[in-house]
């Protein structure tokens, strides 16, 4: 608006100024005046120029003085153009940073509304939350109260436990009492046993399981007419060996037993024997032990019942097995550690009885353990006095048949343990 008004105020300053210089030529031209010795034309020139020139100046000092903003165009019109020119740049800059803050602000809408959505959520889990909590602090009392119950209960324990631990210490000391007791109970048992052997081997020929002949390897691979004759053999040699023996039954010495197991429908030897021999073919592949053994305990004078049997002689030890072992302390008394001695002996033929091997002789004694043997090694424990570990292990690998062989070593406890 000041623009345009401003372009009005210049269009009639002008105007008027041509008027003026035109009505002031044509008068001066008529009063034909000279100046400074110009010709009248000149001189009318030079005054229409000085007085135009003049009313210019004064309308333009006018303008100044009375119209504000004419002043402000003409003083300071080139800096406000280029503060306008540095204005609009800023003003487009302005406008760009407000689009952007205006997409931002869009985008913080948005996330607000997530967040707020969010926030929601974790409200209604918080509450879920709290609700858990309350019954937490509910279970909370009530295992404090169960730990409370606990605790009155560890220090009830805790006292009967000082008890037992008086108890044991009393048991403890009744038990070397009794070990001592067993001690001597198994010397006087050995006797027993010595003296029952003498009584059982007086009246009877021969008692049950007894071998009447050595037990025979069959190897693998025989036929049946081979096992047929040898099954035949071995039971001929028996019935020999049990008519040499003295106070037999003349007539009729010795009669075979039927088998277990045995389904035939004649009980006659022939019959018994081709029933074991096909028994004895299907396992061909292997080794195997046929044994003519007594079926009952036979006085002396009556029929002996024996039975054929066959079992495969497969390996049951290998060279270094342990079978058992003790500790025996070398300070202590001879008789002691001859008894602890005597007792690993007696774990060891239980330890080979359960595995079925037969023993290195016919009275299922222990070869290595002989009397002389077990007085020696318990010497030589006496002489180490201190604690040492006896171990028995196999002296070499052993099938079913045996014999088997074992030997004692006595180490250190330490070298023992490891």
């Amino acid at each position: 608006m000041l623009t345009a008004l401003m372009v009005l105020v210049l269009l009639a300053l002008c105007g008027f100024i041509a008027y003026i210089g035109d009505l002031l030529g044509r008068r001066l031209g008529k009063k034909r005046l000279t100046l400074f010795g110009l010709r009248p034309k000149h001189t009318a020139i030079v005054l229409t120029i000085v007085t135009g020139v003049l009313i210019a100046a004064v309308t333009f000092g006018a303008a100044l003085v009375m119209v504000p903003g004419f002043r402000q165009v003409v003083t300071k019109g080139e800096r406000l153009a280029r503060d306008n020119t540095r204005l609009a740049r800023q003003n487009q800059q302005r406008r760009e940073e407000s689009d952007l803050l205006t997409r931002k602000n869009g985008e913080l809408t948005r996330q607000n509304e997530t967040v707020a959505a969010q926030n929601r959520t974790l409200t209604g889990r918080n509450e879920d939350l709290g609700k858990l909590n309350d019954g937490l602090k509910v279970e909370q009392g009530r295992l404090q109260a169960a730990v409370a119950g606990l605790q009155s209960t560890n220090q009830r324990l805790q006292a009967e436990a000082r008890v037992l631990v008086a108890q044991q210490k009393t048991l403890q000391a009744q038990q070397k009492k009794l070990q001592e007791q067993q001690r001597l109970l198994l010397v006087q048992n050995k006797a027993y046993i010595h003296e029952q052997e003498a009584y059982r081997r007086g009246p009877y020929l021969y008692r049950r399981d007894d071998e009447i002949l050595p037990a025979q390897v069959l190897l693998p691979g025989a036929g049946k007419s081979d096992v047929r004759r040898i099954l035949s053999d071995l039971l001929a040699r028996a019935e020999s060996e049990v008519r040499s023996r003295p106070k037999h039954d003349g007539k009729r010495p010795f009669t075979l037993a039927v088998p277990t197991g045995y389904d035939g429908k004649s009980t006659e030897p022939r019959a018994i024997i081709e029933w074991l021999a096909e028994r004895a073919f299907r396992k061909r592949n292997t080794s195997q032990v046929l044994q003519v053994v007594s079926a009952v305990n036979v006085l002396q004078g009556r029929t002996v019942l024996a039975e054929l049997r066959y079992f495969p002689n497969e390996q049951v030890l290998v060279k270094g097995d342990e079978l058992g072992r003790t500790n025996i302390d070398g300070s202590g008394s001879s008789d002691y550690i001859f008894t602890e001695l005597v007792s690993l002996q007696d774990r060891v033929r239980l330890e080979l009885t359960q595995r079925k091997v037969r023993l290195a002789n016919a009275d299922n004694r222990l070869t290595p353990a002989t009397l002389a043997a077990t007085f020696d090694l318990a010497r030589r424990l006496k002489e180490m006095n201190r604690p040492m570990t006896v171990v028995a292990r196999a002296r070499e690998n052993t099938r079913r048949l045996g014999p088997a062989y074992v030997d004692f070593e006595a180490v250190p406890m330490s070298a023992a343990s490891r």
